[in-house]
């Protein structure tokens, strides 16, 4: 397949997603802060346009429940679609491990930037299922 090809097959599976072409931000909000979005919400960055960033969808979720014990603590994976300058529109992941401290978290990275899910909830309960409508992500961007 071209370059040509392969572009424009991508252009149209990022069109697809719905809402992603055609949206108005929810927010607008300064790197290096904590945001907190619902899925389909987006974000614009004050400091430079246009950069958004959406909360797609929650791609995983395997962390202990609250009320379980398990062998290991699981992640959660997160996706968001962005749209920049440099990066134009794409779709990425970002993983929260389950029960980790703040700093031990991974940065996720999409054009010129970083992001990192700070929290993501509910949390989950054993042996009740969440909506996914009902999740909310908290989550951080930054320059590099």
């Amino acid at each position: 397949m071209s370059r040509r090809h392969g572009w424009i097959i991508g252009v149209l599976l990022i069109a697809s997603v719905p809402g992603f072409t055609c949206h108005k931000s929810t927010q607008r909000a300064d790197l290096g802060v904590p945001i907190v979005l619902k899925p389909g919400q987006w974000v614009s960055f004050t400091h430079r346009l246009p950069l958004e960033i959406a909360f797609l969808r929650v791609v995983g979720d395997s962390r202990c429940p609250v009320d379980a014990q398990c062998v290991a603590a699981g992640q959660a994976v997160v996706q968001f679609a962005g749209k920049s300058a440099e990066g134009g529109f794409d779709t990425f992941l970002a993983t929260l491990p389950g029960g980790a401290p703040e700093d031990s978290i991974p940065w996720a990275k999409w054009s010129d930037y970083r992001v990192r899910v700070m929290k993501l909830d509910p949390y989950p309960h054993a042996g009740v299922a969440v909506d996914s409508s009902a999740f909310v992500v908290t989550f951080m961007v930054k320059k590099g």
